[in-house]
């Protein structure tokens, strides 16, 4: 409910029966882990941009992460800090700074971050998980993650990997890429250009699923067994220097 930062006083308050015996059973000494489970709103939310550079921006306050980037081209987050104000448990209730599936050169410097309720600063790809195939059409579908539209793309690589081994499966490229027939949206604007905005406003708000169309047959694929990934979608370099983070 409330977090007194000079008497380091954290009020909560239960809203089930469940909650209110957990916390009557803490003890003086005790060690726990608090975390907010909202990350409905980033700080700075960013989404298919190129050559992006932020100075000195400062987040007070997030539901999400405080610094977000996704399918972007050229990061660079420079002297750029999370602060949390005294009367707030957390200043970001997620990580810091987030870069997904992004590509080009990310730079992270100089900034300092303290308060956030997760991971300092991740650097990732995703993973995409198939819900079905055809292998007379040569498709596969996909379903977005997390409700964010994905970075296909006509000509784009795609690679097939084992689960457990990780051993490369099926190495191709994307033909044709648009909604499922039972996720298009009845809007007559609606055309997709591998444009991020596109598929997060025709495919059923960006939770609908993928038909991805592939130069090569999906038909040694295993759907329980093997995944795909991206293999374009690496940054080319990664600068990470003089940041704090606490």
């Amino acid at each position: 409910k409330s977090f007194d930062a000079k008497t380091r006083v954290l009020t909560l308050r239960g809203t089930s029966e469940m909650e209110r015996q957990q916390m009557a059973e803490l003890e003086q000494g005790r060690i726990f882990s608090l975390h907010a489970e909202d990350y409905g709103w980033q700080g700075v939310e960013l989404v298919g941009s190129s050559d992006v550079s932020l100075k000195g921006v400062v987040v007070y306050q997030a539901t999400g992460t405080a610094f977000d980037a996704w399918a972007c081209h050229n990061v660079a987050i420079t002297n750029c800090a999370v602060k949390r104000r005294g009367d707030r448990a957390f200043s970001s209730a997620f990580g810091a700074i987030s870069l997904r599936t992004c590509t080009g050169d990310l730079k992270v410097t100089d900034g300092e971050y303290e308060g956030y309720g997760s991971d300092s600063l991740t650097i990732s790809n995703l993973y995409h998980t198939a819900a079905k195939k055809s292998s007379a059409a040569s498709s596969v579908t996909f379903q977005p993650t997390m409700g964010t539209p994905l970075p296909w793309a006509k000509g784009q690589a795609i690679v097939f990997q084992d689960r457990d081994s990780l051993k490369e499966v099926l190495r191709t490229t994307i033909e044709d890429v648009g909604c499922a027939a039972e996720d298009v949206l009845p809007n007559e604007s609606c055309i997709l250009e591998n444009n991020y905005t596109d598929w997060f406003v025709c495919c059923n708000g960006g939770w609908g699923k993928i038909e991805v169309t592939l130069k090569d047959s999906p038909a040694a694929l295993d759907l329980d067994r093997h995944f795909a990934v991206l293999p374009d979608h690496v940054p080319s370099s990664v600068h990470v220097e003089g940041n704090s983070f606490g």
